[in-house]
Order: structure tokens, then sequence, then C-alpha cells
């Protein structure tokens, strides 16, 4: 799983898009990613579901809103790689490195044999 904390706006959020579709459709049901936003008004964050820039699952949170929060988010883009048990297995990658870290995962799912951390 794919957790992004992002919000309308954020230059580095939005250059991300292109690379989440990308996993979202080579992957599909493999992989969820959900993006969290801090959108000061939802209807941002819905406008940008609407247009397709995000075509994965998004929940409003807020500027500064709970979820951020309890995350301790502190800046944007924020993103967490979840293994298939919940457990954080990265942080902060982008590109190369997030495709690299999902095609290890997936793999994993696939023929679970322990890879080491």
């Amino acid at each position: 799983m794919i957790i992004q904390f992002c919000f309308k706006g954020c230059g580095p959020c939005e250059a991300m898009y292109p690379d989440l579709r990308e996993i979202q459709k080579e992957y599909g049901q493999k992989i969820s990613i959900l993006s969290i936003t801090a959108d000061e008004k939802q209807d941002e964050t819905e406008e940008a579901v609407k247009v397709g820039e995000l075509t994965w699952d998004v929940h409003w949170d807020g500027f500064r809103g709970p979820i951020a929060t309890r995350w301790a988010v502190s800046y944007h883009p924020t993103v967490y790689v979840l293994d298939s048990k919940g457990v954080v297995a990265s942080k902060d990658l982008r590109g190369k490195q997030l495709k690299q870290k999902v095609a290890e995962l997936v793999k994993l799912i696939e023929s679970p044999k322990e890879l080491p951390r």
C-alpha cells in the first residue's frame, strides 16, 4: 500500500501523480494507493478526483487534519509504503525508487519468500 499525504497546488505532490497512475495500472488489485489530502476545502479534493488527477482512493483530511496530525506529517508530499502486513516498508520514495519498492513488495505477495530488510 502507498499512502501519499498531499494537497492541490503542491508541485512535488502533483509530480508524483503520473507515477502513481502507472503503478496503479501495472499492479491493479495487487497494490492499494491512498492519497490523504490537506486541501483547505473539500471541494478542491473532489475537483482533483473529478478531473482525473487522482484515480485511486482519496480521503480529504483538511489542513492539518487529524490523520496527518496522527502520522506526524510535517511536509508534503510525505509518502509511506506499507507491506502486506501493514508494516512501514519505506518512507518518502519517489519515481524509480518507489516503483522498485512496489515491485519488490508485489513479488513477495506473489511468491511469499521473506526478503531481508
